[in-house]
């Protein structure tokens, strides 16, 4: 697989997640975490970074914004 269609597949199954995540909690619409898809790549998909590690960031704002 080269790189750049490992890049498009990696930005559309952010996209299908986003979408699946704004239908499963019928909040927000599905627009805009599919137009930032591509710069979340960028600014996400650095080396090391782990997906526990994406979890535990995300957690930690969530928890931020809760009164």
């Amino acid at each position: 697989m080269s790189t750049s269609t490992f890049k498009k597949l990696h930005i559309n199954t952010i996209r299908s997640l986003a979408v699946g995540m704004v239908t499963r909690t019928n909040s927000g619409h599905p627009g805009t975490p599919m137009g930032t898809s591509a710069p979340d790549k960028i600014l996400y998909g650095k080396p090391g970074l782990t997906v526990q590690h994406m979890a535990d960031e995300t957690l930690k704002l969530l928890q931020r914004r809760q009164p």
